[in-house]
């Protein structure tokens, strides 16, 4: 049985074009940044 993942291509191409530097990233750093801190704080955990 073959599995396909359709719904991630688009997302893993555009990665692959960001990781090659051959488009700039949708989000800002700072967006990135916010999100990562506030899945460290919902899930209970600390940043230091």
């Amino acid at each position: 049985m073959t599995m396909k993942y359709n719904r991630y291509v688009v997302d893993a191409f555009d990665m692959a074009c960001i990781i090659r530097v051959e488009k700039a990233s949708d989000f800002s750093f700072e967006r990135d940044l916010a999100v990562q801190e506030t899945l460290i704080h919902v899930c209970g955990l600390s940043i230091e």
